[in-house]
């Protein structure tokens, strides 16, 4: 076991459902559909 590995077990992160890494490339096409989807360029213009 290495360095990171050890130090890893000493964090007390939460267990959450959603994804802890942001993967932008991945996600931000989804986040921008989502937001048009919303209309939220509207909703923060007015």
């Amino acid at each position: 076991m290495n360095q990171a590995e050890k130090l890893k077990d000493t964090l007390n992160l939460p267990k959450t459902d959603f994804p802890m890494r942001a993967n932008a490339k991945e996600r931000e096409p989804q986040r921008i559909d989502h937001w048009k989807a919303l209309d939220i360029a509207d909703i923060l213009i007015c």
